[in-house]
Formats: structure tokens, sequence, C-alpha cells
């Protein structure tokens, strides 16, 4: 799968895709009502574990519109495999503040 380049704007996916296929969490928490909340950082090196998501929370609903700012890489417990795409986290802008977000929640929107 494509690695995001910066500048390109994507939209936040929430229905469905807070879990992966492994169980693992990729938002910080989520409401019945398809807000979920991304974190100002997330701990590649000890992603997946109980106590990742750090600094300042960003609201986002799902449909919500973000400008991609960098790859940040994959978490190092996670395999290099493109199998595992979804595991690759980005900095991204919403609404005026910088957040992470993983892959999974990422979908490019095309011309």
């Amino acid at each position: 799968m494509k690695i995001f380049e910066p500048g390109e704007i994507v939209k936040i996916t929430t229905t469905g895709f807070n879990w992966t296929s492994d169980g693992w969490s990729t938002v910080g928490s989520e409401s019945g009502e398809g807000i979920i909340e991304l974190y100002e950082r997330i701990d590649l090196n000890s992603y997946p574990s109980c106590n990742d998501f750090y600094g300042k929370i960003t609201k986002v609903m799902h449909g919500n519109i973000a400008l991609v700012i960098r790859y940040l890489g994959r978490p190092f417990k996670i395999g290099g495999d493109p199998h595992w795409f979804q595991y690759d986290l980005y900095e991204i802008m919403i609404s005026g503040q910088k957040c992470q977000a993983f892959r999974q929640n990422l979908f490019l929107i095309r011309d």
C-alpha cells in the first residue's frame, strides 16, 4: 500500500476501523456517534501496549478532512511486511491541530 506524501489530503474513517484485525486499538477512545480521539503522539517504541497515546487530544468525526504532514514510520513491534500497512503512523493536521493517526483510519481523497 502506498505511503502518503506530505501535503496529501485524507479523510478520517472511524466507523469499523478503530480496532485492527489483531484486536489492537488505533485510536485513543471512541464514542458510539463516530467521534474518536486522536493524540498528539503515539509511542512507536511501545505500541501496542496499555499506554501508548500521549499529549493533547483532538476529537474528530467520521469523514473529517486532514492534511498529511509527514510519515512517521511503523511501531517497532510490528513487522516491515506490507501486510501490516494499517500500522503505518502519520502526523496530520486537522482543524488546526497536529495529531498522529494510523493508516487504518486514513483514506486518500482522489481528485
